[in-house]
């Protein structure tokens, strides 16, 4: 490469970096302003709160009466933590934890982790309610036949044309896989095994948005804006509830 095209390259390497340093500097501060104020933001919101709910990789979906929390805080009113680190809280002290499209994002070892910190603060006779892609759906994208799968891999390639510019079931399987961060994704015995191992019982399936508890009933935001975005966005996820036993 002659001087000339390594000097534009540089160039152009060094506008793209100035391009994103105010996104940068933004991340850091929310970054370091959730680290320092989260110990005032915590105790409040357990000072004030009846029944006690953690959400987990709330990116900037703020939920009233609950303690939204995310590695990226979006907002002042969420507290930043990282679910690969022990959780900033006692013992026993929420009465639900949820998150929503975050487990798939961590190595199986840190999502195991993740669950057994989920276990740790959950007050016995607490809850846990995951959502995360359903690798069974995944798998039978690549079957023939089934309505839906072929519906929802025309979706994927028409919603997200830069991750899919092919309309085929490969191309949505790897995208699901290799896109987006995703390190692990679960079927329900995967993740039912993964809740049981660190000590949850009643592991069971539920619908998006659909709960016997009125506390964790809606609470799924993962639907998209439209009557198509939020079918396909059912039919891809794995919704799931857990108990930390009694005794």
């Amino acid at each position: 490469m002659g001087r000339t095209k390594r000097r534009s390259l540089l160039l152009r390497r060094l506008r793209r970096f100035i391009g994103f340093l105010p996104r940068i500097l933004t991340f850091r501060m929310r970054r370091v302003k959730g680290y320092l104020f989260r110990s005032s933001l915590i105790k409040a919101y357990l000072s004030s709160a009846g029944v006690a709910k953690l959400q987990l990789g709330a990116a900037g979906n703020v939920m009233a009466g609950w303690l939204n929390t995310s590695l990226r805080p979006r907002s002042s009113k969420i507290v930043f933590l990282d679910v690969t680190e022990r959780f900033p809280f006692d013992d026993r002290i929420f009465d639900y934890v949820m998150s929503e499209h975050l487990i798939e994002h961590l190595p199986y070892n840190d999502g195991r982790f993740m669950l057994a910190e989920c276990f740790r603060v959950l007050k016995p006779g607490g809850k846990v309610r995951l959502s995360t892609p359903d690798l069974a759906m995944v798998a039978g994208l690549v079957s023939p036949g089934g309505e839906k799968g072929a519906s929802y891999v025309k979706w994927i390639a028409s919603t997200f044309p830069g991750d899919v510019p092919v309309d085929s079931a490969a191309m949505v399987v790897n995208n699901l896989f290799y896109n987006w961060g995703h390190r692990f994704l679960y079927d329900f015995a995967a993740l039912k095994a993964a809740l049981e191992e660190t000590g949850f019982a009643g592991v069971k399936v539920c619908e998006v948005g659909v709960s016997g508890d009125p506390e964790l009933q809606g609470v799924e935001m993962h639907l998209g804006k439209s009557d198509l975005d939020e079918e396909m966005s059912r039919f891809e996820a794995l919704v799931v509830e857990a108990t930390r036993p009694s005794v």
